[in-house]
């Protein structure tokens, strides 16, 4: 499948790569911001309460761009920017969902039509596209293994209509950039990385930036961080590469002990939570291969899933705001004064 995949990419390649260029040769400064789950008017007061200046927000890669306004429409409305996460969790998108991604970018990249008639000051263009939410990971999929045939498969063919996509993409002339999947699931082997670039050869000229989701304390984060600098560039991809945190969080209910936590005590404080937080930014930033690097950083998520106490699930305290949306204590403030730095 590999030869055949590579020849049909190679026909995209040819359309040449200068938007993405472009994209990655602008400002890598450092950009935190947070992601929202349906965005509705809950997620938009949150968004208010918390200043973050960037959200991301999950559509279905097929999605016609006219069902994207509200949202879009909502998101700027607080002073924020949206970024938008192509989703198809469990299968892989067909070339006409791929070439969809255009129609966005059209809509509401710079200069798109959505923003015509929109006062200045509203105006938060899309300027980066999400391709997939961990489609390396075998949970979605049923994978075993990373040497499953059906694994190698997903990663050529997730390169391949990745490389469509972005040639739909340039052809609108619109500014907007594609982030590609280089995060290794946990597999801790370069088999995503490695068969992406066996279909797509040239994947690197056309990405504005690889996605990851570090989730953990240093011992976690730091070893994934460094996989994706270095099976990235096996395959001679630029080290001016941005990588974009597009999830990292810390799951808490003050004090009550959870399920899991990635790594971090299962019953850390609000208070521990916000220091936690803190190290990993001063770490990832500090870090000599990484912090030059180190652009989106999506703090997940908005608010809980549930109220204090009302789980042990890991999952549904993520959230900067508690599930009425009052502040998290010394971990609600923190995440305001990251989101400052933007």
């Amino acid at each position: 499948m590999t030869r055949l995949v590579a020849l049909a990419a190679a026909v995209l390649i040819a359309a040449g790569c200068g938007a993405t260029q472009q994209a990655v040769a602008r400002s890598k400064r450092f950009t935190p911001g947070v992601v929202a789950g349906a965005y509705d008017q809950r997620s938009a007061k949150a968004t208010r309460r918390l200043g973050a200046r960037v959200v991301r927000v999950e559509f279905d890669i097929g999605t016609p761009a006219a069902a994207l306004r509200h949202s879009v429409a909502a998101i700027a409305r607080q002073g924020a920017r949206p970024l938008l996460l192509a989703g198809f969790e469990g299968r892989i998108p067909t070339e006409a969902e791929a070439r969809n991604l255009a129609a966005w970018a059209a809509e509401f990249g710079p200069g798109g039509r959505f923003w015509k008639h929109r006062r200045a000051a509203r105006r938060r263009p899309v300027r980066l596209i999400e391709f997939g939410n961990e489609t390396s990971g075998g949970y979605q999929y049923g994978d075993d293994s990373y040497t499953d045939p059906s694994y190698l498969a997903r990663a050529e063919l997730y390169a391949t209509r990745f490389a469509q996509a972005h040639a739909a993409i340039k052809r609108t002339h619109r500014q907007v950039g594609l982030l590609a999947q280089a995060d290794d699931g946990g597999t801790r082997s370069p088999a995503w990385v490695d068969h992406m670039f066996a279909a797509v050869p040239r994947l690197d000229r056309m990405v504005a930036g690889w996605t990851v989701h570090p989730y953990g304390p240093e011992w976690r984060w730091k070893d994934k961080l460094h996989r994706l600098a270095r099976q990235t560039a096996a395959h001679g991809a630029s080290r001016r590469i941005p990588i974009d945190v597009t999830e990292y969080g810390i799951s808490s209910d003050d004090g009550a002990p959870l399920s899991d936590n990635y790594g971090w005590p299962v019953n850390e404080t609000y208070a521990q939570a916000a220091s936690s937080l803190r190290a990993t930014v001063a770490g990832m930033r500090s870090d000599p291969a990484i912090g030059p690097r180190l652009r989106l950083f999506m703090v997940y998520a908005l608010y809980d899933q549930l109220p204090p106490r009302a789980s042990d699930d890991r999952e549904h305290y993520f959230g900067v705001l508690r599930h009425d949306l009052a502040p998290k204590g010394a971990y609600t403030a923190a995440v305001r004064r990251l989101f400052k730095q933007s």
